[in-house]
């Protein structure tokens, strides 16, 4: 470690996506030199990239994260507009809908960014890559860390390029930003480090995917699972360049055709029929993708009772979420400033032991919110498998009068969709003046019978 006035010597982050890039932005604050290894290599312009195959498909920056980005990029709504995106509030951009009926569209005072991920992976990049001691480097083959046993931290990172087949980097810190395809947890075993326990959902989700070109003034859409089929749901999202994004996701095997016939049908099984209707006659503009995801990922690196130095993970390395709810850029950004707050922190960042379990603990918390939304709702759907969420049944019921009552009370509408967008902990949904209104509004008998058993969910649900 330096003696410098930033501390911090050399970090090494490892992934060049969206997690990696927020994570570089943090540690480019505190360390004299941050460098990025990329698997891919990375061009400058927006581009879909072999590294995330997902990116061909719906993904939404959630309020939070698209407030986090702006306070780390000043002007960086400027220029989402700049690239043919759009800034929108989060309770009236897009149109929820669901077997309840529609969402009241309600401002709640949080923006949204509308553009594709390729789009604003590379609006982050190209911020990122300005910064004077922060290093993008592609087409870097990660192979390995190197483990000091004496010291009990990873010291650094073996790699290989076309260049040189066996070279290694050292580093004060390693941040494993690298998805799904993160080797931390054989890393760690591999070097007698504790492996954290792991929380798995089984969902096996298929995403389905074309792009259309979008009507004038089109506006988002997203129908929740219900209707025909209680697997299905679909978001039709606008994009740069006048394009419409239309993926339809179907749980537990469930996935919809790629034919032009299959996908209409599929379309028109979902609780709603605005989506079929917006689509119908629309001419696709390229062929249609599918993606899998198995299942959902938490890593308990939190529980891990003697952490090793200089190696964490980050973004879908700790916490991979259904990618349904939209969770996984906003909770990386939310991650990347929890570790702000640690190297800002003396006494955690004097000791990197110490530095590794203060990072865990409070990017644990910050996983808690969208991972227990994600689980509550991922086990509404029959086949779904795994731990369900501690009183489940009663968050069930909850839930249901939630939905109806945001159909018809635009304060409960906005309160629902701050917590949707990590703007508020679920606990704000348990105050006693919301409570009242959300039975008002889902108006069925018996419900004042069970306001105390839910209000008491509100201790054990907050983010």
């Amino acid at each position: 470690m330096s003696s410098s006035k930033q501390r911090f010597d050399h970090a090494v982050v490892l992934g060049g996506s969206f997690a990696g890039l927020l994570a570089a932005r943090v540690l480019a604050d505190r360390f004299a030199r941050v460098t990025v290894l990329e698997r891919d290599a990375l061009a400058g312009a927006a581009g879909h990239r072999k590294g995330t195959p997902q990116a061909h498909h719906a993904h939404a920056l959630l309020a939070r994260g698209a407030r986090l980005l702006a306070e780390r990029f000043p002007g960086f709504a400027e220029e989402v507009v700049a690239a043919g995106g759009r800034v929108a509030d989060a309770g009236t951009g897009v149109r929820w809908l669901g077997p309840a009926g529609e969402r009241i569209a309600q401002p709640i005072g949080g923006s949204t960014f509308q553009l594709s991920r390729p789009a604003l992976e590379a609006l982050v990049r190209r911020r990122v890559a300005a910064l004077a001691n922060v290093a993008l480097r592609g087409a870097m083959d990660v192979t390995g860390v190197r483990f000091d046993r004496s010291e009990r931290r990873f010291a650094a990172v073996s790699l290989r390029d076309a260049e040189r087949p066996d070279a290694e980097i050292d580093a004060d810190l390693i941040v494993d930003a690298r998805g799904r395809a993160s080797r931390i947890v054989e890393w760690l075993g591999s070097h007698g480090v504790e492996t954290p326990p792991e929380t798995r959902i089984e969902i096996d989700l298929t995403y389905t995917t074309r792009l259309h070109r979008a009507p004038e003034k089109a506006r988002g859409l997203i129908v929740t699972v219900g209707g025909e089929q209680a697997t299905r749901l679909g978001a039709l999202l606008r994009l740069e360049g006048g394009r419409w994004m239309a993926t339809l996701g179907g749980y537990c095997g469930d996935a919809a055709p790629r034919d032009d016939a299959g996908f209409l049908a599929f379309a028109r099984s979902l609780a709603s029929p605005a989506y079929a209707e917006a689509i119908e006659g629309l001419e696709p503009l390229e062929e249609t993708r599918s993606f899998r995801t198995p299942a959902s990922l938490r890593r308990h690196f939190e529980r891990s009772a003697e952490p090793a130095a200089g190696l964490i993970a980050l973004g879908d390395a700790a916490c991979a979420f259904n990618p349904v709810f939209g969770q996984g850029m906003s909770s990386a950004a939310m991650q990347a400033e929890c570790l702000a707050d640690v190297l800002r922190d003396e006494r955690a960042a004097a000791d990197g032991h110490d530095l590794v379990r203060d990072y865990y603990a409070r990017s644990a918390a910050a996983v808690d919110l969208p991972w227990r939304l994600a689980a509550s709702e991922d086990f509404r759907v029959a086949g779904v498998r795994g731990k369900r969420p501690r009183a489940f049944s009663l968050q069930r019921r909850f839930g249901d009068r939630l939905r109806i009552a945001a159909t018809r009370d635009p304060e409960v509408a906005a309160a629902f969709t701050r917590v949707g967008h990590l703007l508020a902990p679920m606990g704000s949904l348990f105050a006693p003046r919301l409570l009242a209104r959300i039975w008002r509004a889902s108006d069925r008998r018996g419900g004042a019978r069970e306001v105390s058993g839910i209000a008491g969910l509100s201790g054990g649900a907050t983010g």
